[in-house]
């Protein structure tokens, strides 16, 4: 119920911003050029309502490029952590990857707020005492929203803080909630 909720609120924020973005098309919501940016948060992998691996620091590096007033293409690398799996001490697993992914965005006052959409092509190195999987990897669908803030200095030093979920990693959902700092150019 409550993943329900989220997935509601998160479509309405994506929705919400994708129509800002065609009602102000002469904003620049990403700027204009490129930017890169990095991010630390939390990841957790969940796997019907109860988390079997728990929440993990991760990590993400992005370069981005405004292709038009209101979106942009985003191609990075997210660590989403490496899981020790609950009441298994011995099991954990490492999930990194790269994604690609369309960022629509409107300006409100100062900030920008976004919806983005793209796939994730994921690595994961699962181990454990008593099995050995190996490599799994797969590409698979995220999708997320945030809200941006471009600080008015020479260089465009922009400050996020987003959402995001992928879906099927390691065969259910990874939920990721970053802050990060970045510059245009």
């Amino acid at each position: 119920m409550a993943n329900k909720r989220v997935n509601t609120k998160l479509s309405t924020l994506a929705a919400a911003a994708l129509a800002l973005a065609i009602a102000a098309p002469g904003a620049h919501a990403f700027g204009t050029g490129g930017y890169v940016i990095g991010s630390l948060g939390s990841t957790d992998i969940d796997e019907g309502g109860e988390s079997d691996f728990g929440s993990e620091t991760s990590y993400k590096g992005a370069v981005g490029v405004s292709i038009a007033n209101s979106l942009a293409v985003e191609v990075g690398y997210t660590r989403l952590g490496r899981f020790d799996a609950r009441g298994r001490p011995d099991a954990n697993a490492r999930v990194d990857g790269v994604q690609v992914a369309l960022l629509a965005g409107a300006p409100v006052g100062p900030v920008t707020l976004f919806g983005k959409a793209g796939f994730y092509h994921w690595d994961s190195r699962v181990r454990g005492e008593d099995f050995d999987p190996g490599d799994v990897d797969g590409t698979d669908v995220m999708y997320g929203a945030g809200v941006q803030f471009t600080l008015p200095t020479p260089v465009g030093v922009l400050l996020r803080a987003e959402y995001e979920r992928f879906d099927n990693v390691l065969g259910t959902r990874a939920d990721m909630m970053s802050v990060g700092v970045g510059v245009h150019f």
